[in-house]
């Protein structure tokens, strides 16, 4: 599993998005240091990961009974 990966995974937990819609990071960060597989990676691919994680691969949210619920990338 890739960085990425387990952002994305992270990134699809409603609980990680705010009232507004945007992205939590730092539960997004700790999501990633405390995956399983995240231990096959540094410190600093970890970091260099999270700084340079691409914004086209954020999921969009739908409002749904008051909460942001992250949908599925398209393609």
């Amino acid at each position: 599993m890739t960085i990425n990966e387990i952002i994305i995974e992270a990134l699809m937990d409603k609980d990680n998005w705010t009232s507004d819609g945007s992205v939590n990071w730092n539960f997004i960060d700790s999501d990633l240091w405390l995956h399983p597989y995240s231990n096959v990676y540094t410190d600093q691919e970890k970091i260099d990961g999270l700084d340079n994680f691409p914004d086209e691969l954020i999921p969009m949210t739908e409002l749904i009974d008051g909460l942001h619920i992250p949908q599925p990338l398209k393609g």
